[in-house]
């Protein structure tokens, strides 16, 4: 596991355990990750394009966690008017088995 802030970690953690975000590992891999792959000069063309790879894999990860937060926000908030925030689409949006 890459440097992750405690703060930073703790909230992730707290996350997956509300069920919010589907593994604190991909949270952490996510957070870590950021642009690395473009900022990043490497040599080896294979081992950008795994890098290029994990990322798109990792792309559909704040969508779902989104729709997560969404959705356990309404019901704890009890809101069911027209006017909370319609969850995202995700049809084109599968993410790997953890």
């Amino acid at each position: 596991m890459a440097k992750t802030p405690g703060a930073a970690l703790n909230n992730l953690n707290r996350m997956e355990k509300l069920g919010l975000l589907r593994s604190l590992g991909d949270g952490v891999e996510a957070r870590n990750r950021g642009n690395r792959p473009i900022h990043e000069y490497r040599r080896d063309a294979e081992d950008f394009a795994n890098a290029l790879n994990r990322a798109h894999g990792l792309a559909p990860l704040p969508v779902h966690t989104y729709n997560n937060l969404n959705a356990y926000a309404r019901e704890r908030l009890r809101r069911t008017d027209e006017a909370w925030p319609r969850e995202l689409a995700t049809e084109q949006l599968a993410l790997p088995s953890p």
